[in-house]
Formats: C-alpha cells, structure tokens, sequence
C-alpha cells in the first residue's frame, strides 16, 4: 500500500530556552503533563477526541504549546487529508487573509459533511500552530489521513478499514521519525489499541499499530454538554448531546482544568464515576466541559 504524501511542514530549525518559551509561549495548564512531555518517555502521544468540540483541539494546543516550550522538536499530526498542499501552503504562509482564503477552498473546509475534523476549534489549532511557525519554533504539521486509500477498492468493507487503519498508523510513524514527540489528534475510536467488531466488520484499530514501547493514547472525558457531529439515517449534521460524561463535583473534574489521567490512576475511581477501558487505552484525557464547535466556513460549504 502506498504511503499518503504526508505534507510535513517544517517550521524552525531552532531549538528554544525552556525558560523563556515558557513566558513567550503562555501554555495553558495542564495537570499531569509530565507523564506525557518526559525526554525519556513515549515520543508518540495519539489524543482520541470526539470530533467536534472545542476542548479537544484546545488541550492538543495546550500540550503541543509545553512540548515548544520544553525545547521538543515536536509534530502535531491531525486526522485530515491534505491532497493539494493548502494546509501545508497556509502553515508557511503570513496568515494573511488571502492565504486564509486559499486553505479554505479545500474539500475538507467545502463538503457539506462536517463530522467535526474542519471544525472552527480545528482551524483555530492550525492557526496557532502557522503563528508558531513564525516564531520560529521547532515544529512540524502533518496531515495523516491516506488520501490514495479513497481510490483503492476492496473485496470487503472490513478489508478496506483495515486498510484505512493501518495506512494511517504507517503515515504517522513516517512523520514521527527525526521528532522528541508527536502528538496525534485523531478520532478515539482510531486511537483504541483493539480491535472494532460490529455486524460484518472485524479490524484492528489505527493504535494498534502503532509501536507499542514508543506510544501513549488516551480516550477523553468531560462533563456533560454538546458536540457537533453527523449522525443517523439519513445522516444530519449539527448539535447533540455528548455521552461520555463525568460529574462536573467529581475530583477529576472539580478544578475544571485539562487533566492527563493514566489508568493507575483510574484504577482508584469506581468505574461507574469514570468509564474507561484500560485495555484500549493508556489513560484519559479530562477536557472540561462538553461545548460544540461548528464548522468553519460555513457559509463556503456545499449542502450536505
């Protein structure tokens, strides 16, 4: 299978003073971040969001920020296609409104299918991460969706998700190599270490594939509130509650701050507080409260 041209965007080559990153750069907090940003650890971190949240892209934001921040040559790899270069082109451009523009006229930003992933909390991560750019921190972007799979036919549905799968997998090891951390944000389903089985679908997941000794991936949590996402048949897309809820009085949640939770920990929680599956994942990921984020450029899309 051919490897998706990955678009890594290089954004410095100069490392930067843990200190001084840290004022310039004003990362927001995050408790338990060591267990992530820690030199000798996993250099692969995958974030499994529910597409369609302001948290999620916000808290990769966040870790991404303290990676810069602690000196880390450092790729922030998201779960879309990048088939005519308009991510990488805004990335290394001035942001202007005209380069802006430009990225825009992709298919991810026009379809009518706004599953979360062209969201306005997604491109305002992209926009930070071109401000970056121009503050010459060492930084990459990568889009790891594998556009050459969309034109590839399959005996089976099973064979062409696995496929889909493990094509992903390969691309973010391709863009991982050469970097201290790559932090995914993909889909939590894909960053499930096990297998999805439902009616006539058996395959292994995106995270299985990964390294094992070199990965980190985590399910996410919040309190109750919205997403946007497309659901049903015939398929709608727009606001809906969000179902893996904590209680806004519980301690994880109490501080109402991003909290990194490894399953050692999760362990001390009853189960009907947290619900979580210490087999799939490595831990959660607290976000806060469950607000939607539309999609952007919603007035450049096509009817669904």
């Amino acid at each position: 299978m051919r490897l998706l041209a990955i678009f890594p965007v290089y954004l410095a080559l100069m490392g930067c003073s843990s200190s001084n990153a840290e004022a310039d750069l004003n990362c927001a907090d995050i408790i338990g971040m060591e267990a992530l940003l820690s030199p000798s650890g996993p250099d692969i971190i995958v974030i499994g969001e529910l597409h369609g949240m302001t948290a999620p892209p916000e808290f990769v934001s966040a870790l991404t920020c303290h990676s810069l921040a602690k000196g880390l040559k450092t790729n922030l790899a998201l779960e879309i296609y990048d088939e005519d270069n308009r991510l990488a082109g805004f990335i290394e451009s001035d942001g202007s409104y005209e380069a802006e523009t430009e990225m825009l006229r992709a298919p991810m930003w026009t379809t009518g299918f706004t599953d979360g992933r062209s969201s306005e909390a997604v491109l305002s991560l992209i926009k930070t991460a071109r401000q970056w750019k121009s503050e010459a921190q060492p930084l990459f972007v990568t889009a790891f969706r594998d556009v050459n799979l969309a034109s590839q036919t399959f005996e089976t549905p099973s064979e062409g998700s696995a496929a889909f799968e493990k094509g992903m997998a390969e691309n973010i090891i391709v863009a991982s190599q050469d970097h201290d951390k790559t932090i995914v944000l993909v889909g939590n389903l894909h960053a499930s270490m096990g297998r999805w089985t439902y009616g006539d679908l058996d395959y292994t997941l995106m995270a299985a594939h990964l390294p094992r000794a070199r990965t980190l991936t985590f399910d996410m949590v919040a309190t109750e509130g919205t997403g946007w996402n497309c659901i049903g048949q015939p398929i709608i897309c727009g606001v809906n509650p969000y179902q893996n809820t904590i209680r806004s009085d519980h301690p994880v949640a109490v501080a109402n701050v991003f909290r990194v939770l490894m399953k050692d920990e999760l362990k001390t929680y009853p189960k009907t507080d947290v619900r979580f599956n210490a087999e799939d994942y490595d831990g959660l990921i607290f976000m806060g409260q469950a607000v939607a984020s539309p999609p952007a450029n919603a007035d450049g899309r096509a009817p669904l």
